[in-house]
């Protein structure tokens, strides 16, 4: 009878640990999801704002494009200027006969007004 009371208070001891540490365990779980949705949150909204100012550089992009045509339309008409819009980027090129003359090193009236 001895023997199994004493067994009887080590099984409720130990049980009660086991409960402690369970209830713990859980307790940390819970904070590590409370943060790590912290972190998405923040990151959600870290996202967003990058998003957001993506889309105001390429339309910032697109209007200097589209003024770039505007005030070329002359010279990319004659061949001489050629505009190219790549992912958020702008390339103007410009074909060297309208900037050098034939043989010479200084940049011509036309190719000055062109660089204007």
């Amino acid at each position: 009878m001895k023997i199994t009371l004493i067994a009887l208070v080590v099984l409720a001891l130990g049980m009660t640990g086991s409960t402690v540490y369970l209830w713990n365990d859980g307790q940390d779980a819970e904070k590590k999801i409370e943060n790590l949705e912290l972190k998405v949150e923040t990151m959600g909204g870290a996202l967003d704002k990058a998003e957001s100012l993506k889309a105001q550089e390429v339309e910032r992009v697109k209007l200097s494009y589209d003024s770039l045509m505007q005030n070329l339309r002359k010279e990319i008409d004659q061949g001489q200027v050629n505009i190219k819009m790549v992912e958020s980027k702008l390339s103007v090129s410009i074909v060297e006969k309208v900037l050098f003359p034939s043989g010479k090193a200084s940049i011509s009236k036309e190719g000055e007004q062109v660089l204007a």
